[in-house]
């Protein structure tokens, strides 16, 4: 697989922003807004809802690509369902 320069450049931006370091004054003044355990349990259950629906898509690819293969095998090999249903 060949990358573009463009595509490069980003990576390697991204990779020095993820190495660089936060000064611990930094975090130790940074507010971090928790909300309450109502709306955490809401997110939770967004995001479980959330991967169970990739999930459930992931299904459904994986069932179209194995119905198209064996439509493609069929019709290759020339046996189809209608002929199998008329003998």
């Amino acid at each position: 697989m060949k990358l573009s320069l463009l595509v490069i450049t980003y990576l390697v931006c991204a990779i020095e922003l993820l190495s660089k370091s936060v000064r611990r004054s930094v975090l130790e003044n940074a507010e971090i807004h928790i909300p309450p355990i109502e709306k955490q349990k809401q997110i939770l259950g967004l995001h479980k809802t959330l991967l169970q629906e990739k999930r459930l898509y992931s299904e459904l690819i994986e069932n179209a690509d194995k119905l198209m293969n064996s439509i493609a095998s069929e019709v290759i090999t020339g046996h189809c369902y209608s002929e199998r249903e008329n003998k």
